[in-house]
């Protein structure tokens, strides 16, 4: 089902910048003149995440499940373009079709102390992501904007360097199991914007994201095992799926360049 829904989420996209543009190349709705202020958008958002599988993992040994999160990003809008009298918003006003180029950071842990014996054990899953989302915006007034993203596309990093590990610690051993992966993610939502000072807009956004790390890769490194005294896991292959698909809200601010 949730491939079907990213389908047909793509087959949209492409017919909707198809449509676009072929009116562009004709004279008809799109102008040729892009629009000259550029926008820069600082977003937190709130999320759920399914993680159905490795939740139950974490409920065998009496660990907190990972059921939501937060992350936050920044969007540069560098290309755009105003739509003429067929796209005309509410008020009367062009409405514009942008294409931000945006960065992620997704957050996910589950962290548990265990009183009988004072353990923490502590699943971090850091995610950084880059994505394009085309973007629809929709005077209402001149206070106010409608926005619609049929789809964001963008791939994601479980993990990134040094700085974002994921993966786990337990605090009566040495070392962590190191956690690799990556995927592509997508991100169809609708969003209010209002006018807070000249050139400053208040944004309000709510959508779904698509976003399931199948294939991760384990590592033990300075002489971590699970069980005090054991041997090392012998697999690379994590056993689990990470899924951080849920619905997401966005709050953040655009500021016109």
């Amino acid at each position: 089902m949730t491939k079907i829904i990213i389908y047909q989420g793509i087959v949209l996209l492409l017919l909707s910048m198809i449509h676009t543009f072929s009116f562009a190349n004709h004279g008809g709705d799109v102008k040729k003149d892009t629009i000259k202020k550029n926008d820069l958008t600082s977003w937190v958002s709130y999320n759920q995440y399914l993680m159905k599988d490795f939740n139950e993992y974490l409920s065998t040994g009496n660990n907190n499940t990972i059921n939501n999160g937060y992350s936050f990003g920044l969007e540069l809008g560098v290309i755009s373009f105003k739509l003429s009298a067929k796209v005309k918003g509410v008020g009367g006003e062009s409405s514009t079709l942008k294409l931000p180029l945006g960065l992620e950071y997704i957050n996910a842990r589950s962290k548990t102390k265990h009183d009988q014996n004072n353990i923490v054990v502590d699943w971090n899953f850091p995610v950084f992501g880059v994505y394009i989302a085309p973007d629809i915006l929709i005077p209402i007034n001149k206070k106010i904007k409608l926005g619609i993203r049929p789809i964001s596309f963008g791939y994601y990093f479980l993990g990134f360097g040094k700085t974002l590990e994921a993966g786990l610690t337990i605090s009566d051993r040495q070392g962590n199991l190191k956690l690799t992966g990556g995927s592509i993610g997508f991100k169809p939502s609708i969003s209010g914007s209002i006018l807070l000072i000249d050139n400053v807009f208040v944004l309000i956004r709510g959508g779904y994201r698509f976003l399931n790390f199948t294939t991760v890769n384990q590592k033990c490194e300075d002489g971590f095992t699970f069980q005090p005294g054991g041997g090392s896991i012998s697999s690379t292959d994590f056993p689990y799926d990470l899924d951080f698909s849920g619905f997401v809200v966005f709050a953040g601010i655009t500021i016109y360049l």
